[in-house]
């Protein structure tokens, strides 16, 4: 997957291009793998970061922000 905080739409594009290519192998229909499931674990470094300071990140948990928070 497309590494670096600016290539955070290459690698949305990567995962996409990766379920598309697995749902006709694992799922029963050619479909949402995440419909089809109980369970769906990704591994590996998906290279996403926050790009905030600690104590900022922290303080957005606490206060449940979400939307505050850009990768």
């Amino acid at each position: 997957m497309a590494a670096h905080q600016d290539m955070v739409d290459a690698r949305n594009k990567n995962f996409h291009s990766l379920l598309r290519g697995l749902a006709p192998r694992l799922g029963s229909y050619a479909g949402d793998l995440h419909n089809q499931f109980h369970h769906l674990f990704y591994f590996g470094d998906l290279n996403y970061r926050i790009d905030l300071d600690r104590e900022q990140v922290i303080d957005l948990i606490k206060e449940k922000a979400w939307d505050k928070v850009s990768i």
